[in-house]
């Protein structure tokens, strides 16, 4: 399978629902180009832009399309883990329109800490421990990793409870900070997973890539 074929594939399982039509092509070349279904932030390579779609996700300057947000749009998203361990809830909130499109309907969103130090989410007057006091004196890494997967498998059991077709995967590590994750249905996981893209940046579970962390947390 080629990355044109994949990008075709993925196309008809609604891998683009989100973009503007004006965009599809352009954005499918853009992957064909780096031979990755996934563009980050940033400057792009030189293409045709004749059909391009400016918005407030993406700028043309001088003949170069600049993106300020990753794409697919809606569905590709980067994630710095030290400032969602430093503020929950900024992050939620962020999420709630793409989750509320996924059937994930959040009204309310909070965060909460125990006397023992542990601490959390409330979402719709429910709670979640995100970060068990426990590790209050760990690595900063430990925690921010920890308190990453633990949130990632929530989304993905609300989505469940939604009946969503869909669930995150992380799909590239930037650096020790920064994630990038995908709402995927099954379908195109698969697909993506047999495709010829690198490695590094095929669909994993949450709960396989942060293996180590949630086994062991205290060793890492």
């Amino acid at each position: 399978m080629t990355v044109e074929e994949l990008l075709s594939q993925l196309e008809r399982l609604g891998f683009y629902q989100h973009e503007e039509p004006g965009m599809m092509s352009v954005l499918k070349s853009l992957s064909e180009k780096n031979s990755s279904p996934w563009l980050t932030e940033g400057q792009q390579q030189h293409i045709d832009l004749a059909s391009a779609v400016e918005d407030d996700q993406t700028e043309i300057i001088e003949g170069v399309l600049w993106l300020h947000h990753p794409r697919p749009y809606n569905r590709l998203f980067a994630i710095s883990r030290e400032d969602f361990y430093e503020c929950f809830p900024d992050w939620f909130e962020a999420m709630q329109p793409v989750l509320e499109s996924r059937g994930v309907l959040i009204a309310a969103i909070d965060e909460y800490w125990t006397g023992k130090g542990d601490k959390g989410i409330i979402l719709n007057h429910n709670m979640f421990l995100l970060c068990p006091g426990v590790l209050d004196q760990s690595h900063s890494l430990t925690k921010w990793n920890y308190s990453t997967a633990q949130a990632l498998i929530l989304i993905n059991h609300l989505l469940a409870q939604a009946t969503s077709d869909e669930q995150v995967y992380v799909v590239k590590e930037l650096d020790e900070d920064t994630l990038y994750i995908a709402f995927l249905s099954s379908q195109m996981c698969q697909l993506i997973s047999a495709s010829p893209i690198l490695e590094t940046e095929k669909p994993k579970l949450v709960e396989t890539f942060f293996s180590e962390v949630l086994k062991n947390p205290h060793n890492n």
